[in-house]
Formats: structure tokens, sequence, C-alpha cells
């Protein structure tokens, strides 16, 4: 009896390896995902390298993926991770990131989380970086950076989700909120307005000294002439002549212009 066990040993050890061992690559693929819109011809794509969206519930992935289903109705979408790159920026890396899978200058946009610069990051190219500027996505990093951060426990999948679902409502003409903007703004006013309450200040207090005009009319002046006479002392000639010169002259003008392939902006996380 005690050398049949021992024979199942090596059974039960394959065993426990393969369904135990073996269960967080599984769940580490399923996170990949890539589909295309029949309709628009648009696909999204999500490649978490970083695997920071596996940790996330069935019901949050579903919803994720929902998102990057409904985007591609006016362009492709891409979400990456990654904790190690070769790229000089985050910005760099997501547009050669997109453009591996869509090619350059193609519509659409990509959702970055990079933990190599710490940063999260949203480019985009082509038509939609109408609606998807610089400002835009600065915006929309701007309002779900928090959710990346240790405040909110590295909270990777609502971040992710809050960012996508913003890009959504961009595209659909719809209005974001921005009040890391608005906040900024009112700094800056209250800024600008205690610099200009200073240099009144000083104006203001600064004693007026009288010009030399007033000071010659505050004066009180007598004038004398006694004794008035003329005198010649000598006679001079003088010849002159005259005569015109003209000159002219021309110039000219010249203009410029010029375009860019990507948009984006992004924060610190």
């Amino acid at each position: 009896m005690m050398r049949i066990k021992r024979q199942l040993l090596p059974v039960i050890a394959a065993v426990y390896v393969a369904v135990v061992v073996k269960t967080p690559v599984v769940a580490a693929e399923a996170a990949d995902y890539s589909n295309v819109n029949a309709q628009t011809g648009y696909a999204c794509v999500l490649e978490d390298c970083a695997q920071f969206l596996t940790t996330g519930t069935a019901e949050e992935y579903d919803t994720l993926i929902q998102w990057m289903d409904d985007i591609t109705r006016y362009c492709n979408i891409m979400v990456a991770t990654t904790t190690d790159h070769d790229y000089y920026s985050t910005r760099a890396y997501a547009e050669a990131t997109y453009e591996a899978y869509f090619g350059h200058g193609s519509n659409g946009a990509i959702f970055v989380i990079d933990r190599d610069q710490n940063e999260i990051y949203i480019v985009s190219e082509g038509n939609v970086q109408s609606l998807l500027s610089d400002s835009r996505c600065e915006v929309i990093t701007d309002n779900t950076y928090i959710y990346a951060t240790e405040s909110h426990d590295y909270d990777y999948m609502t971040c992710t989700q809050k960012s996508l679902e913003q890009i959504y409502a961009s595209l659909n003409g719809q209005h974001i909120a921005s009040p890391m903007k608005m906040i900024c703004n009112i700094l800056l006013a209250l800024g600008m307005a205690m610099i200009l309450n200073y240099f009144l200040a000083r104006v203001l207090s600064r004693p007026h000294m009288p010009n030399h005009k007033k000071v010659l009319n505050g004066l009180q002046h007598r004038f004398v002439l006694e004794h008035p006479k003329m005198v010649m002392k000598g006679k001079t000639k003088r010849r002159s002549s005259s005569g015109s010169s003209s000159s002219g002259g021309g110039g000219g003008s010249f203009g410029g212009g010029g375009g860019g392939g990507s948009s984006g902006g992004g924060h610190s996380i």
C-alpha cells in the first residue's frame, strides 16, 4: 500500500503544477485582446505586457473591452502597459507602439501606462487629432492619473477605464470637465492680481516730486535790463547752394507652413 502511494506522488505533483502554477499564466494571457469593427473597419488592441490589468474582476475587464469596442466606431484604439522600454520618453514609446500595429498617421489613439517613465500618456494620430488635441489629452490624463498612484492603491484598471471613457466622450463631441485646469487658472489669476496690487501700491505710495516747470513757476524771479546799446564788430560774406536727391527701396515677404504627425499629453504617476 505504501509503495502505491509513493508511485502516485509524482502524478499528484504534476497535476498540482499544471493546475495551480499555470493558472496565473493563463490569466495574464487573457488580458491581451484585439478586435475589428466590421462596420467601420477600425480595430482595438490591448497589449498588457506589464500585466497591470490582470488584477481586475471579470466585470471590470468586460467593461474595459466594451469601451475599446465602442471607440472603434470612430477610430482605432490601443491600450498598452510597460515597465521597461528603450525609448527616451513615454510619448516616443506610445507613438512607436501604436504605429507598429496601425501604421504612421493612421486614424486612432493609444493610451499607455508607463512604469519605466512613471507616466500615463495619450497619443492621437490622423483626423482624430482635432478632437484629441494636446490640451484635450492633457485634460483627460489630469482627470485620471490619480487612480494609478499609491493613494488609490495603483488601481490601473479604473485609470484605464476612466481614460477610455473620456476618450470616447471627446470623440462623441461631449464636454469633459477639467477641474485641474480650472484650479490652475484660478491660482494664476490670484497670483496676477497680487502682483498687480503690489505694483499699484508701489506707484500710489511713491512721493510725488514736482517737475522742473513747476519748480520754476514757483520761484520768485526778477529781470532788469539797464542801458542797452548795439555794437557792430565786422562783416562776413556767405555763399549757399541748393540741390535735391532722392532714393527709394523695396521689400518683400515670406511665409511658411508646417504640420505634425501626432498629438498627445500625459501626467506623471
